[in-house]
């Protein structure tokens, strides 16, 4: 009786966009034609080559099987087919009911009513009771509920294990929201599916078992003991599983699978944000690292969880790391500590002590971690990319120009045949870092000096070929083979200093007249050298000034040649003038402490010990009779430091970020002083006479504002 009655449920219960789908259903029982000819075992961890299967309860629309099967198509396409099984509860117990039997049908054909360790039901009476009272009553009664409510869409589902028995379980309330095409719940719907499948895909990439032959089931044991392990708390699991599901849907609205009827991705996620900020009041003080189900700010593991993914993916550059790194290692490894720490750099630990006070930061550098997805191909990148379309829309004066400002253009690399892969692979790793952080600006060029006078004198002859090579006009004379540097000591060379003085710098060359631009980040290998920790806050503090030009266009020069070098000469717009080093140099070495002790492995405490040292070496400082913007290059002491600890005072006072994003994208518009004013409260002259009466403290109290 029992299985007459599956046999009309499976015909019934399938529209016609549904029917072919659910036939193969019927002709499958877990394995595969080539499974069978080669005997592997099918487990949750394998690919297989069909369709989720689909059954609905048959109160369900049928209108609503061919939309939940192409919401599944989709994801599947996506993250590859696994052997899934999901099964649709409606609110009619008689249905109910009669899903069960199909239920357990299914175990029966699938051969878990066998005496085995894998196989919890014994038979077909113990299997009804089994899903019944776990699964379909309760969600059963979830749908009664959103149904009462008026919900558009149903949050009742789940994905239920069952990967003892070689499939995964997913169970869901009455899909409502799947009722009406385009419908205010449509959407939730999708985002559903693309979650669950989600864990799917998770738990596809961990191994439960122990064996000692994997070809052979019978040497396996199941080992429940290593779930909670592998899936390395609920907040990676659940804030993963939001995150994808959320950047998945933008996907599809950029390639017009779904029509957007809510807020875009930014939207979705700062939702999100404030679901978990919510949530947290319940648990004061507390990490998503420790919260559990059972917590009554469980919540927040799926929020904040889901910017704890967005951050570890703007960390490796990376919006599809997860799925292409992370869970293909773990299937690999087993050992979530070191795959977390191979694929992003650092530890667990390391990186909740960065994450727990970011978190509660400001809004515009948490939503500098979101992604982007492209027009028309739905790919995800990161908003550098996007600021890049736009600067080159908009500062793009002719085709024979090269545009300056954002760029999506990869910087090119140049180095003396004296240096090491070694060193340039670092140097590019660092720079790479930078442009994570403040974006891509250029056109950049890298030129790395050794320290052999024969090789620098090829990278001066390769710099004239490239300058010709790029700039027709370029003046060879006088801007190459200027004079005798190596020889009389007269002349130019760009590069020749570095090898006795180390150092490193950044020129920008803007030549108007020519209409071609770039900026040359220049790095030595000795002070300091690559072996040295200070050789990556310089590569840092050097870029962090290819920001800053970046961010102020093409003025309108006094200089005849029309040659600007913001490096080592003021800079000018709109008629006014910021004395280097002042915001320039101050700006960029606060900045570049500042990020390098966030990075993975810095000792605790090291902005402190770096601010503290130039603390005690501004005593000079107050002898001058000199104004901060006075300062030049060539002081008795190191004008570096009494300014870093201005720009440390301007942040204090306001933040991070008005100093890093607003000022400077204000400056050219507004001009210095109203871009200093409206940042900082007060004019330039004010805020200096106010710190030079702060800085006159002892150091552990000026230490009080750094982070």
């Amino acid at each position: 009786m029992k299985k007459s009655i599956i046999l009309f449920l499976v015909l019934t219960m399938c529209s016609s966009g549904s029917e072919q789908a659910q036939t193969e259903i019927l002709k499958d029982t877990g394995t595969t034609s080539e499974t069978e000819d080669t005997g592997e075992v099918i487990n949750h961890m394998t690919l297989v080559d069909y369709p989720a299967k689909l059954y609905f309860a048959g109160d369900i629309p049928t209108e609503v099987h061919g939309r939940v099967e192409y919401a599944f198509s989709i994801i599947q396409e996506k993250l590859g087919k696994y052997p899934v099984e999901v099964y649709f509860v409606g609110t009619d117990e008689n249905e109910k009911d009669n899903l069960s039997n199909v239920f357990c049908s299914n175990r029966e054909n699938a051969g878990n009513f066998e005496a085995s360790a894998f196989n919890s039901f014994q038979n077909f009476d113990d299997c009804l009771n089994f899903i019944d009272e776990r699964y379909f009553s309760m969600y059963l009664q979830g749908g009664l509920e959103t149904e009462q409510r008026g919900y558009s869409s149903s949050g009742n589902k789940g994905h239920n294990g069952q990967f003892e028995q070689l499939y995964h379980l997913l169970v869901w309330s009455k899909p409502i929201g799947f009722e009406v095409e385009n419908g205010e719940g449509y959407n939730q719907e999708f985002s559903g599916v693309f979650h669950e499948y989600w864990h799917v895909f998770q738990m596809a990439h961990m191994d439960f078992y122990r064996c000692s032959d994997r070809d052979i089931r019978s040497t396996c044991s199941f080992d429940p003991e290593k779930i909670d392990y592998l899936v390395g708390g609920i907040w990676l699991q659940e804030g993963t599983a939001v995150f994808k599901e959320k950047t998945i849907l933008e996907e599809q609205y950029k390639i017009g699978n779904l029509k957007n009827i809510h807020g875009d991705l930014l939207q979705e996620l700062n939702n999100q944000y404030f679901d978990g900020q919510r949530a947290m009041e319940q648990c004061p003080g507390k990490s998503i690292r420790d919260i559990t189900y059972q917590d009554s700010c469980s919540q927040a593991a799926y929020g904040w969880g889901a910017w704890a993914a967005a951050y570890l993916a703007h960390k490796v550059n990376d919006p599809y790391v997860f799925e292409n790194v992370y869970y293909p290692e773990l299937k690999k490894i087993s050992d979530p500590e070191l795959v977390f720490s191979n694929t992003f750099g650092m530890t667990i630990d390391e990186f909740f002590a960065d994450f727990d006070s970011w978190i509660l930061g400001s809004e515009s550098e948490r939503n500098y971690v979101i992604p982007i997805a492209e027009e028309e191909t739905g790919r995800l990148y990161y908003p550098s990319d996007e600021d890049t379309a736009v600067a080159n829309e908009d500062t793009a004066v002719s085709e024979s120009k090269i545009l300056w400002g954002a760029t999506d253009a990869k910087p090119e690399v140049y180095a003396a045949a004296d240096v090491s892969q070694t060193t340039i692979d670092l140097t590019v790793e660092w720079v790479n870092k930078a442009i994570g952080y403040w974006g891509s600006y250029g056109p950049l060029e890298i030129w790395i000096v050794g320290t052999g006078k024969d090789e620098v004198i090829a990278l001066d002859e390769q710099w004239c070929e490239v300058r010709s090579t790029k700039d027709p006009n370029w003046n060879k004379e006088w801007d190459c083979a200027n004079g005798d540097p190596y020889g009389s000591g007269n002349g130019w060379s760009p590069f020749y200093r570095y090898i006795n003085d180390g150092g490193a710098a950044v020129s920008s060359y803007i030549r108007d007249h020519l209409g071609y631009y770039f900026n040359a980040l220049i790095m030595s290998s000795k002070y300091p050298g690559p072996e040295e920790e200070d050789y990556k806050p310089v590569i840092l503090h050097e870029y962090f000034h290819v920001y800053q030009h970046g961010n102020l266009s093409i003025p309108e020069l006094p200089d005849t040649d029309g040659d600007w070098r913001t490096s080592n000469r003021n800079v000018y717009f709109n008629g006014g003038e910021i004395q280097v080093p002042f915001l320039m140099e101050g700006g960029a070495e606060y900045m570049a402490q500042y990020w390098y002790s966030k990075e993975p492995g810095v000792e605790a405490g090291y902005l402190k010990r770096v601010m503290e040292y130039k603390a005690e070496a501004i005593k000079p400082y107050f002898n001058t009779g000199k104004s901060l913007r006075e300062l030049g290059y060539d002081e008795e002491f190191n004008s570096y430091d009494i300014l870093t600890w201005f720009v440390a005072y301007l942040i204090h006072n306001t933040s991070e970020e008005t100093f890093r994003v607003n000022f400077w994208s204000q400056l050219e518009t507004l001009g210095f002083e109203e871009a200093f004013r409206s940042n900082f409260g007060k004019s330039a002259d004010e805020m200096i006479e106010e710190f030079n009466i702060w800085i006159n403290q002892p150091v552990e109290v000026l230490l009080q504002i750094i982070p």
